[in-house]
Parts: structure tokens; C-alpha cells; sequence
């Protein structure tokens, strides 16, 4: 019974998350477009679908990807701690915080 609690709240939490990361526009031009997702990994959620989507309905004639990487939007810093019998033990990670960003532009000069 808690397992069974424990997993269905995880999947609970798993997609609440999912909607509110999706794929969005940073840049939208006559010519060409970037789309921005949050990883280029398909799970658990593959944002590259909505990508896609976004990317097709700029240029329903057909597009062409000019390039694709990683780029650091900001930083996040978690603290973790930790208690033993006498003492406690701390500490902050800092890492960088990334997205997907998809550089693209219509195939048929007609429809730019």
C-alpha cells in the first residue's frame, strides 16, 4: 500500500514538472527561428517533440536545423547537510543550469 502511495505520488510530482517545462520560441523572424527546450534527452519527456511542432508550424513548407547546443541560461545552488552522532556536516553545489536551444530556418526561400 505505501509503495504503491509512494510511486503514484512520484508520478504525480514527474508531471506537474513536465508541464511546466516545454518547448518555447527565443527567437521568431520572417527568415529563421530559435527554439529553446529543456534537454535534448527523449526521457522521460522528449521536449523535442513540442520542438517540432513549433518548428512546423513557423514554416509549414518545410524547415532546416542550422545548428543545435547546450547553453547555459543561469546557475542553481542546492545545500546539503548531513547529521552524525556529534556533528553535522554541510555544504553548497553550484552547477550550471542549461537548455536545448534548436537554431533553424525555412527550407523554401518562398515562404521567408
Amino acid at each position: 500500500m505505501i509503495r504503491s502511495v509512494v510511486l503514484l505520488t512520484g508520478m504525480l510530482c514527474l508531471i506537474v514538472i513536465s508541464g511546466c517545462q516545454q518547448a518555447r520560441y527565443i527567437l521568431r523572424t520572417a527568415d529563421e527561428g530559435v527554439v529553446a527546450i529543456p534537454s535534448n534527452n527523449s526521457w522521460p519527456i522528449n521536449h523535442r517533440e513540442k520542438a517540432v511542432e513549433l518548428m512546423t508550424a513557423h514554416f509549414p513548407n518545410g524547415y532546416v536545423i542550422d545548428r543545435e547546443e547546450e547553453v547555459v541560461v543561469g546557475m542553481e545552488t542546492a545545500q546539503h547537510g548531513q547529521e552524525d552522532e556529534d556533528s553535522w556536516f554541510s555544504g553548497t553545489v553550484t552547477t550550471d543550469k542549461t537548455e536545448w536551444r534548436i537554431v533553424y530556418r525555412g527550407s523554401d526561400p518562398a515562404q521567408r
